[in-house]
Parts: structure tokens; sequence; C-alpha cells
């Protein structure tokens, strides 16, 4: 449905190889209707989600300072990570919600109305746009360069919030100079596919490169390098 633009039937109705007629009874969900992006309220405070970066994430403490102080992380009322998107306005569009729990059962996911077009984002003065599946995955991106002595990173960064390109596209509508498009998704088996996906749509139009995590993403490899 995301990659596709197809309706939850023609999504089944390919998943499963059969005819359209064989699913009809099927429940599917509704489309919900319009109404308002809210952010979620503010804690008083954001050194739970500091902590949680830090100590369990292993995120450079200035990298979570910087996405603070540009309003584009900050912690909810129930202790958790927000990270927020905006539009050429400044206003708020887009947000994703990370528990900070490190036992028993944790959420993720996205606020109810947030626009996926809209990234959470680092930007950048070069012209290389990385290209992630999550914004804790661009923070330990940062971190790692960081912990290998770049002082002045420039790359444009931003997260997709999953593996569809619409926020990839929006971001290079904004950004006309933007040349390199660098992927850094998952080293898995959907990021490889979204790579494919998205390599074949754009690679006309711009030189692209594939920068694959050891791990299965770079906070696996940012974890792993400050154990060793």
């Amino acid at each position: 449905m995301e990659m596709e633009n197809k309706t939850w039937v023609e999504a089944i109705k390919g998943l499963l190889c059969i005819d359209i007629k064989t699913i009809r009874n099927i429940p599917y969900p509704a489309a919900e209707g319009k109404g308002e992006f809210i952010l979620p309220e503010k804690n008083d405070t954001n050194k739970h989600i500091i902590a949680y970066l830090i100590q369990s994430r292993g995120i450079n403490k200035d990298v979570i300072y910087d996405f603070i102080s540009k309003n584009k992380l900050y912690e909810n009322k129930h202790k958790s990570c927000v990270f927020v998107g905006y539009d050429t306005e400044s206003e708020a569009k887009y947000a994703s919600v990370r528990s900070t729990n490190i036992e028993g059962e944790s959420f993720r996911g996205d606020v109810k109305k947030s626009d996926k077009i809209y990234p959470f984002c680092y930007e950048g003065t070069s012209k290389t746009l990385c290209v992630f599946e999550a914004p804790i995955d661009l923070m330990s991106y940062l971190s790692l360069a960081k912990w290998h002595g770049i002082k002045h990173f420039n790359h444009h960064l931003i997260s997709l919030g999953g593996v569809a390109d619409k926020a990839l596209d929006y971001y290079l509508q904004q950004h006309k100079d933007i040349e390199r498009i660098v992927f850094c998704l998952d080293n898995d088996e959907a990021g490889h596919f979204a790579c494919q996906q998205i390599n074949e749509k754009y690679h006309e139009r711009y030189k692209m490169l594939r920068h694959s995590p050891i791990g299965k993403d770079f906070n696996e490899d940012l974890i792993a390098v400050k154990r060793k």
C-alpha cells in the first residue's frame, strides 16, 4: 500500500495471488476521516528521553541537545521520545513516538493524522542526502561521525518513518541542489528491497550510493562500537 499506492484489497489480492471475488467478505479498515494533527503534550522535562537515548541507545549527547533545541525532539507526558517533522512554514506536520522502556513491552508508532511526507530531518549544506528508516538510526549515524572524529558533518539526513519514499520525494523537491542520495536503510530484506525500488525511481536524476550498516541498523553498529 505504501510503495505502490494500492488499496487494502488490491494489496491482499496481489500478496495472496487469488481472485478478488474470494476475499470480498474479509473485513478491512475503513479510511479514517479528516482530522487535526496534534502533537502529544510535552512533559515538563526531557531527562527521561535524554537518559534513554544516551544510556540505552548510545546517542551522543550533543546530537540529542541539538535536536531538542530545534524542537524536533522532546519528551511527552508518558516519558516517551517524540520525533517531529515540519513543513516549509515550520509547522509541525508529522511525529513518531518511541517509548523509553528497556524492560517489558515497548511502544513505537506515528501520531494520528501525521503526514509522512514531512520527515524528521537534519538539514545540511552539502549536495548529499543520507536516507534512514528511523530517527534513532539517523541520530546514531551522526553519533558515529562524532565518534570517529568528524567535527563538521554537513550532509542532509532524513528519516522515512519506514521504507516508503514519500518523505524523500518531498525533501528533494525542497532541496534542488542535492545531487547524491546515500541509502542508509536497514541491513535486512526489507531495507535491501526498498533500496532497489528507490534506486529504480531516482537513479537517472541522482548519483545513488549505499552505506549499509554492519549489523541490522546503525544504532546496532553504534552500540557495538561503544562496547568495544
